[in-house]
């Protein structure tokens, strides 16, 4: 009976370790559903593949309908019919659009089929460049930047050029088109109630904005009133920014501080209800409020799980040369980026170090970090990455289970420069002889099936192995371009592509 339960419970565990093994969808992304913060270059998707995966191809694009279609113009790499991929770069793709949702899948094809994985998304942080103009109108070339809305009364914004209708008084920078809503213009009995909207949102990034224009604001009575207003959401609300009510402004340049960071819409609304003077403008000028000293985020944050002796996460990113923070703030919550729960600070180590090790990480638990900079604006962080300890499986004598099958896994990172990491697995076989070494080679060829270096030449006993490629170190200055590596044991021979980009 017990020889019995001891059979059951080995199956089981088996069966725990290769649930993952057969004709699956990918799993474990490092930029995990719903993650934040995404820098606009340097960025990789890793994900894992079920092993019995012979190539992949992975989609990627702003267009969700696209990438769930599976189209062709979203093809970001495509592994037929040897390759599968399990980390790429977004190089082809780069620069990201700012504040910006993109989505991405993986399509896994097997010797009998192939499997979609689901469709993650992420979303790249705002544009942290402090970009000194990001509008300017003189109304030289009409109103094709804007929107003209008549609010009930029966003249509206329009443009006039020199001679103008009236006596403007206008800063001296004023000249040539001038935007106006003159009611005295309109004649008599004219109602002015009038609106006219930029057609684009402004300004995305990590800091507020200054509104410039040079204005006459000349009324008649307490009933006229002018307003800057501005909307974060598309124009479905709006907020008053300024105002001036029954009293004039003349020959005046405004500056106006809007201290929002998000992307703004804005619009200058009149109302003069009866047959009043008018409201002219001219240099609409919209800039980023720039500090004296710049901020820029962490970015690119990348992980490496160590799952043996002990479980372990690596992390390492990258900064913006140097700034005035002192210090980086490691930050960790348990679960994905998108389930609920809040960041724990882990550690904080000095500005100089953009690498951290986390030895607190417990087996079979999921867990999000992302970097922030300590002095620095609140909230904003790194990008989000997501590490997957694994259950440790051993065997009744303590010991990790060795693998069932030969393997050869995709090199990362790939595409690479100057080395990339080749992982392989040999399996335990059953033999008579004393000694269950087999003999390996690992080679990389060419394009032309020429040799370039021999990686691996000698017997090695079951187990998982890693070697590194370094065409820079060796004796041939290779090119970039697609290279080829084989593993071979036996009757066993797999052979998997790479590309070096110089």
């Amino acid at each position: 009976m017990k020889k019995l339960i001891l059979i059951i419970s080995l199956q089981l565990i088996l069966q725990s370790t290769t649930s993952s093994q057969g004709n699956g969808e990918p799993f474990n992304p490092e930029t995990a559903n719903g993650a934040k913060y995404i820098h606009s270059t340097g960025h990789r998707l890793l994900w894992e593949n079920p092993d019995s995966t012979v190539f992949n191809i992975i989609y990627f694009g702003s267009d969700s309908v696209l990438v769930v279609q599976s189209d062709p113009s979203v093809i970001l790499y495509d592994g037929s019919h040897n390759v599968a991929y399990d980390t790429v770069y977004l190089n082809l793709v780069e620069p990201l659009a700012w504040n910006k949702k993109y989505f991405w899948k993986v399509v896994e094809y097997y010797h009998s089929g192939s499997v979609e994985g689901p469709v993650w998304s992420f979303r790249t942080m705002q544009n942290p460049i402090c970009e000194y103009e990001i509008f300017f109108d003189d109304f030289e070339n009409g109103l094709s930047n804007w929107s003209v809305i008549n609010d009930g009364g029966n003249c509206v914004w329009e443009i006039f050029t020199p001679p103008y209708p009236n006596p403007y008084t206008l800063p001296f920078a004023s000249a040539g088109g001038v935007l106006a809503a003159d009611s005295y213009e309109c004649g008599n009995s004219t109602t002015m109630l009038t609106t006219i909207t930029l057609n684009n949102t402004v300004g995305s990034g990590f800091y507020g904005k200054i509104l410039e224009f040079d204005t006459d604001w000349r009324i008649v009575d307490v009933q006229d009133e002018a307003y800057v207003e501005v909307s974060t959401d598309g124009g479905e609300n709006w907020e008053i920014v300024w105002s001036q009510i029954g009293t004039d402004l003349r020959n005046s340049h405004e500056f106006i501080p809007i201290n929002i960071v998000e992307e703004i819409l804005i619009r200058f609304k009149v109302v003069q209800p009866g047959w009043d003077w008018w409201w002219v403008i001219d240099n609409v000028f919209i800039r980023q409020n720039c500090p004296l000293t710049e901020f820029y985020p962490p970015h690119n944050l990348k992980l490496n799980t160590i799952p043996q002796p002990s479980p372990r996460v690596e992390l390492n990113w990258e900064k913006f040369g140097l700034f005035y923070a002192s210090n980086f703030y490691i930050e960790r919550k348990i679960g994905l980026p998108t389930d609920p729960g809040i960041y724990d600070t882990i550690g904080i180590v000095p500005y100089a170090i953009t690498n951290f090790i986390d030895s607190t990480v417990e087996k079979k638990q999921i867990y999000t970090y992302c970097i922030k900079e300590y002095p620095g604006p609140g909230g904003i962080s790194s990008n989000e990455a997501t590490a997957y300890i694994p259950d440790i499986i051993t065997s009744i004598e303590n010991k990790k289970m060795l693998p069932t099958e030969f393997v050869l896994y995709q090199n990362y990172p790939n595409p690479f420069n100057p080395s990339t990491k080749i992982k392989f697995s040999i399996p335990n076989v059953e033999t008579r002889h004393a000694s269950s070494l087999q003999m390996v080679t690992l080679k990389v060829y060419d394009v032309i099936g020429t040799e370039i270096a021999t990686l691996v030449n000698e017997e090695k006993p079951a187990g998982e192995y890693e070697v590194e490629f370094n065409p820079a170190s060796g004796i041939r200055n290779l090119v970039s371009g697609i290279y080829f590596y084989q593993l071979k044991s036996g009757n066993f021979v797999v052979t998997k592509k790479m590309i070096l980009l110089k």
